[in-house]
């Protein structure tokens, strides 16, 4: 790991990630780089990630068993790029599981008072936020919601970048502070763990919430739409998770 700036356009060989302090980005290098090889990169967007030219080879299977995160901890940068190479998986932890569960008991009572607008629980959404969603619809707007944003374009991530943005959206969640069910972290950590990788659109946004698109087109395949890479394949994504035997 290095803070030392590359030049512009290229980015340290042997380095396995590099902080550039003007742009904030994660650059991570595919393994044969990390042996001092040379190679051209390109930067993907400031602020977000920087990738070898070239498509994305499948990650095999790990010679040895993977390491296991613990998401009630600190995540490291070097646990990034592990998880990102698929040497570490996470695990949500006894603390985070807590954390989880009790920011949930807050959505469940929420919708135990129905009449009671809550934005995005049981509203819609922007000039909607004041419309109340009938409780037999309120899981419908959920999955058109992840519908309705998964409208990326142009060609997909490479493995290793879906594979960070899995980790980083799973830690996010087991910090206790979104009212999601633990099972959505268990799934994105089952979906790590067995090799099961969204397959995301690296161009498109919506609004100022660069990042919606992006994790619209993750989660989908957490209720088995959308498509995933499995094995290699790109699969739809219920048939990638079933044959992985990763619920949805």
């Amino acid at each position: 790991i290095s803070r030392r700036a590359g030049v512009a356009g290229r980015a340290p060989a042997s380095r396995g990630c590099c902080i550039e302090p003007s742009l904030t980005f994660l650059a991570i290098a595919s393994p044969d780089r990390l042996l001092g090889g040379t190679g051209n990169w390109q930067y993907l967007t400031p602020r977000i990630s920087v990738y070898p030219r070239g498509p994305s080879r499948p990650l095999c299977a790990p010679r040895s068993p993977m390491r296991r995160l613990d998401l009630s901890l600190t995540l490291t940068l070097v646990d990034v790029v592990d998880v990102a190479f698929g040497r570490a998986c996470p695990d949500l932890g006894t603390v985070a599981r807590r954390r989880v569960e009790r920011a949930r008991s807050v959505v469940e009572a929420f919708l135990a008072e129905h009449e009671t607008p809550r934005y995005g629980i049981n509203t819609g959404f922007g000039a909607l936020a004041e419309v109340v969603i009938p409780i037999d619809q309120v899981q419908a707007l959920q999955t058109n919601l992840l519908r309705s944003h998964a409208t990326g374009v142009g060609a997909p991530f490479p493995t290793e970048i879906v594979r960070a943005i899995m980790l980083l959206r799973a830690k996010v969640l087991a910090q206790g502070h979104s009212g999601v069910r633990p099972v959505i972290v268990e799934t994105l950590c089952a979906m790590l763990g067995a090799g099961v990788h969204p397959v995301v659109p690296s161009q498109g946004s919506v609004g100022a919430s660069g990042d919606l698109a992006p994790l619209a087109h993750l989660a989908l395949v957490l209720i088995g739409e959308g498509e995933a890479e499995y094995r290699g394949q790109v699969l739809a994504g219920g048939e990638a998770m079933a044959a992985a035997g990763v619920p949805t």
